[in-house]
């Protein structure tokens, strides 16, 4: 172990000795890709059921392009839109009736695939802490193109459950630590808040409040490059 912390150590000297330090250009180009703990919370008949053991299994994956809205001699400030992926794999239940316009059958249903795609504005800041290495933070609104439900285990019901939409359904804020070597960007990231819709879907219809503070863990680890 300590032989490969100080290659490690090694490998970071030399990556800071022969990369001199740059500002970041004017646009940023980054994929990610992320893993979050499950929200289970549920209702009185959810929590009935017997739930799954495991935490994390909330996925994410994601693109975007962002331009220099301000720049100085250590900081930037940048604005963008992309997309981005969700997939949460845990087994519960669902109010399938929100696909229903009409009457619709009183059975108890249960998913274990539920995908969102979504198109983010984002405001970045990006602050150099010392050479190549920049604090970032990211406010994020996600607003949601696409919906789809489906249970892998197959079943007599009518799976998928789909729509096409377009509605703000979360603002959150990332902290990420990252690195520029050349023209390239590697980073890591945490979310910090996240104030979200309430889903009608996987909650009771009959709650009051449209929107909530909840932050499960979510980390995520980018790439970009910068020009």
């Amino acid at each position: 172990m300590k032989k490969e912390m100080l290659t490690l150590g090694i490998l970071f000297v030399i990556l800071s000795v022969c990369c001199q330090a740059q500002n970041l250009g004017d646009w940023i180009v980054s994929a990610n890709a992320g893993i979050e703990a499950h929200d289970k919370r549920g209702s009185k008949q959810e929590r009935m059921l017997t739930m799954p053991p495991e935490k994390y299994g909330t996925y994410h994956a994601g693109g975007l392009i962002q331009r220099k809205l301000v720049g100085m001699k250590r900081m930037g400030i940048f604005g963008g839109l992309g997309v981005n992926y969700e997939q949460a794999t845990m087994r519960r239940t669902f109010n399938h009736c929100y696909f229903f316009d009409g009457p619709c059958p009183d059975i108890l249903l249960r998913q274990n695939r539920y995908t969102k795609i979504s198109t983010p504005t984002a405001l970045s800041f990006w602050i150099r802490a010392i050479e190549n290495l920049y604090l970032s933070g990211v406010v994020e609104a996600n607003w949601l193109i696409h919906r789809r439900i489906t249970n892998s285990n197959g079943g007599w019901v009518s799976f998928p459950y789909s729509e096409n939409t377009f509605e703000l359904d979360e603002i959150q804020l990332r902290l990420g630590l990252n690195y520029q070597i050349q023209h390239f960007l590697m980073g890591f990231h945490v979310r910090a808040f996240n104030f979200q819709k309430i889903d009608k879907i996987l909650f009771s219809p009959s709650i009051e409040e449209t929107w909530e503070w909840h932050n499960p863990l979510r980390f995520d680890l980018t790439v970009g490059y910068t020009w």
